[in-house]
């Protein structure tokens, strides 16, 4: 019995020697690439919008106030247009607003962030749907000129009835050379084995062959440890890149919420990066992107200095 004590002590001794000598993550600064950001409905929700809001939308008419984010790299845009009615239609936006951002960002792209809950506002598996939501972001993207959408549809598992189906009537009904970028799930980690949340290798190989990017949401972990967070960046951005037949970023962390999933002094910026920086090393593969920060209403100047330090410049289209 004493023995057993003995050596269950030994071993939790040693664990707790091993983990504070673990670091994951380096600090290699990012390379320069077009990095993205997902936008408050705000800044194009019509005044029907602002109706039901407690903020102003002369607030949100004021493109200077965008200026950070072209200074931290972030000149991928993706503004809210989401959710999805469940006949498949978007929600108005102001389109001389939508101007307004193109002009503002002339080196980057504004796509409409579009989506919806799987079961509330989307029903992928319907064709009837699949065929009006595709028909609604093509209208909105060519009113207001945009070079594509973001689709963010959840939950979202593996091979969810119709997605796959979603993706190709999209491609059929865009304009030729309209961007699809996809917010995805991330691979499979024994750290968060949650099933319905990670995708699996075949489904990374059929949905990349059907968009022109991927969003990797490398957030909502769980994770009650910031070293074990760190690690999972790394091992969620080295297998999404491996896995994906198209251009890949990997969405970062700038929100403010405490939760079972989302614990702010765990998953935040200054954890998350090392993590990238880690995935990148020794050679950066060939479909890195960037990153992408959730979300641009919670960012503060600490983190987007962080941002502008860990980035090696901005790169141009």
């Amino acid at each position: 019995m004493r023995s057993n004590l003995r050596k269950a002590s030994f071993s939790l001794a040693l664990g707790l020697v091993l983990y504070a000598a673990w670091n994951p993550g380096c600090q290699d600064a990012l390379p320069a690439r077009h990095n993205g950001a997902w936008l408050t409905h705000a800044w194009w929700g019509d005044q029907t919008w602002f109706d039901g809001s407690a903020r102003k939308q002369e607030d949100y008419r004021q493109v200077e106030r965008l200026r950070p984010l072209l200074e931290a790299g972030i000149d991928d845009w993706y503004v809210h247009a989401c959710p999805c009615g469940p006949s498949g239609a978007l929600p108005e936006v102001d389109l001389e607003q939508a101007r307004r951002l193109r002009a503002f960002n002339p080196h980057g792209q504004v796509l409409a962030w579009v989506g919806g809950i799987v079961g509330e506002d989307a029903f992928p598996e319907r064709p009837e749907w699949r065929r009006a939501f595709a028909s609604s972001c093509a209208e909105l993207v060519t009113r207001a000129e945009l070079a594509g959408i973001s689709l963010n549809l959840e939950p979202c598992p593996p091979f969810t009835p119709g997605f796959l189906e979603l993706l190709e009537e999209l491609r059929a009904t865009l304009s030729p050379g309209t961007r699809i970028s996809v917010v995805a799930h991330p691979p499979p980690s024994w750290l968060h084995p949650v099933p319905a949340v990670h995708w699996s290798r075949g489904f990374y190989t059929e949905v990349s062959a059907r968009c022109d990017d991927l969003c990797v949401m490398a957030y909502d972990t769980a994770q009650p440890s910031r070293k074990t967070y760190t690690h999972l960046v790394a091992s969620y951005a080295r297998r999404s890149l491996d896995w994906s037949q198209a251009p890949v970023r990997i969405g970062l962390p700038a929100y403010e919420e405490d939760s079972f999933y989302h614990r702010d002094r765990v998953e935040n910026l200054a954890t998350a990066l090392p993590g990238l920086a880690e995935a990148l090393r020794p050679k950066v593969p060939a479909n890195y992107a960037g990153w992408a920060v959730y979300a641009e209403w919670s960012l503060d100047s600490a983190e987007l200095s962080l941002l502008r330090e860990r980035t090696t410049g901005v790169s141009t289209r």
